[in-house]
């Protein structure tokens, strides 16, 4: 007690230093407790960027303030970036194209995205717990043409991937094809495995299992339609708009670097097949098996590619008579 009183202003000097110390820390301590839980530790990413081609965008959303008492509260900034090749993507992560741009995104499952004209997705969670053989994923195509690689290995049986559209409710566990979106309409066209398709509205009762080589429509507030079958020829057109191959206003020669994919997906002879992008056993080639020299352009596919541009489906016949040249810029307002 003595020594408490004691010295200058009734305190040793070592005495003050010790109690700043412990007041510093408990208002550190503080502070860290009552901090926002995504700065305790950064989200590990969930995938990658493995293909550019064009503009493409990326949404970074900026946290503000929280509203003191009595205020409104703030809406968080949005903006738009321009996405690296080989940049990182996390959970919450929103992705849109322009009318001549594409993305290809590969995830840690090797599992892939591959996002066409006019596309935009988010991903809305994506678990991956390779001990486990687990992976849950659930993406949202909230409009454009996309195409999906869900691979079949993550063998638990709680794994699975989800495609969410404005109208449709997609589920696999393994399997490729294409998803068409709109606000009033999704397009599933599965070319191998087997997607399971419903209705986004819990209300709306049905559900269809699309096959291979299958197509199916499900429409604003109705169950998804009986699957029809679709031609291969169907199919790589499809994915050949999705690549960037045709449909971007541009020459073949421009969209691709080598110069040697022809309209329907095909390699001339001689050539090699899209060597610019990466997609990791990559089965945007594998529509490629039996297709002609022409694009087909059956009633499925004029269905799918209108949803997402309606003027699309005018400028693949005309590219297939006389390839119009570079027009303009790009955009990614959808």
């Amino acid at each position: 007690m003595a020594i408490w009183l004691s010295g200058r202003k009734g305190m040793p000097k070592i005495k003050k230093t010790k109690i700043k110390c412990r007041l510093f820390l408990m208002a550190l301590l503080g502070s860290i407790l009552f901090l926002p839980l995504h700065t305790w530790a950064q989200d590990k990413p969930v995938g990658k960027i493995i293909s550019i081609k064009g503009f493409v965008e990326i949404l970074i959303s900026e946290p503000v303030a929280e509203a003191k008492p009595g205020e409104i509260k703030k809406v968080s900034a949005e903006v738009w970036q321009q996405v690296k090749k080989k940049q990182p993507i996390y959970a919450k992560d929103k992705f849109r194209t322009g009318r001549k741009s594409r993305l290809k995104i590969l995830f840690e499952d090797n599992s892939m995205m591959a996002l066409g004209p006019k596309t935009t997705m988010s991903v809305e969670s994506y678990i991956y717990k390779p001990e486990d053989k687990l992976r849950q994923g659930v993406i949202n195509v909230a409009h454009g043409l996309s195409m999906y690689i869900i691979n079949k290995s993550q063998k638990n049986k709680d794994s699975n991937f989800r495609i969410v559209s404005p109208t449709g409710n997609l589920a696999a566990r393994g399997t490729f094809g294409f998803v068409s979106s709109s606000p009033t309409k999704t397009i599933v066209a599965n070319k191998t495995g087997s997607m399971s398709a419903s209705n986004v509205n819990p209300n709306v009762t049905g559900s269809q299992l699309v096959g291979a080589n299958s197509v199916s429509t499900i429409p604003q507030g109705q169950a998804p339609s009986v699957p029809q079958t679709m031609s291969n020829n169907s199919f790589n057109t499809i994915s050949s708009v999705v690549l960037g191959r045709i449909g971007t206003s541009l020459p073949s020669n421009l969209l691709n670097q080598d110069a040697t994919t022809s309209t329907t997906g095909k390699k001339k002879k001689g050539g090699s097949d899209d060597s610019g992008d990466s997609d990791s056993g990559s089965s945007s080639d594998s529509s490629d098996s039996g297709g002609g020299d022409s694009i087909e352009l059956d009633p499925a596919v004029v269905e799918m590619l209108a949803e997402v541009d309606p003027g699309i489906v005018q400028e693949i016949v005309s590219a297939t008579i006389a390839p119009t040249a570079q027009a303009g810029g790009d955009s990614c307002t959808n």
